[in-house]
């Protein structure tokens, strides 16, 4: 994948798996440090944890700044498969590191109606470096993550409500 995707995603699975992240930037293919490398935090991973992976991509080859720190929530009390955002482990990301930070809502909440107030929530901050949302076009049709996904359509409405008619969200 590193010779033609633009970021290589470390899902929170694999945040611990250092021989992989000892080789992402050696890896065949890399794009001379152009690529960014999106590590997702895991589930029970804490601040010390999360931040020492990164340094193993670093160390692999890939440059700070090319490295986003993908905060997703961490499991909870409230159910076996229930997570939760948490805002207070990012910001701490982005004040004390060099890394830049983006939330992801849909993973860090599984459940759709949670999506669009963390993403506001997110957004309203100001100091995040992006987010990661799960769209779908049917998202009761989904394949996979149905019950965090939202609908484009709902999407839509929402950039629309934050940005206005621009169509131009990207900024």
């Amino acid at each position: 994948m590193s010779e033609i995707a633009d970021i290589i995603q470390i899902g929170a699975r694999n945040m611990q798996n250092f021989e992989l992240l000892k080789k992402i930037g050696k890896a065949k293919g890399y794009k001379n440090k152009e690529q960014y490398v999106l590590l997702k935090r895991g589930f029970s991973n804490n601040f010390y944890e999360w931040t020492c992976a990164a340094g193993y991509l670093e160390q692999s080859g890939v440059p700070a700044e090319k490295i986003l720190l993908c905060e997703r929530g961490s499991r909870n009390h409230a159910a076996p498969y229930e997570v939760t955002l948490d805002f207070g482990m990012a910001i701490k990301a982005k004040l004390d590191t060099n890394y830049k930070v983006i939330i992801d809502p849909s993973h860090g909440s599984r459940h759709s109606s949670l999506v669009l107030p963390l993403t506001k929530a997110a957004i309203k901050m100001e100091m995040f470096d992006g987010l990661m949302i799960e769209v779908h076009p049917n998202p009761r049709g989904s394949v996979s993550d149905a019950d965090q996904a939202v609908s484009v359509d709902c999407m839509d409405e929402f950039l629309t409500s934050i940005y206005g008619e621009s169509n131009n969200y990207a900024s």
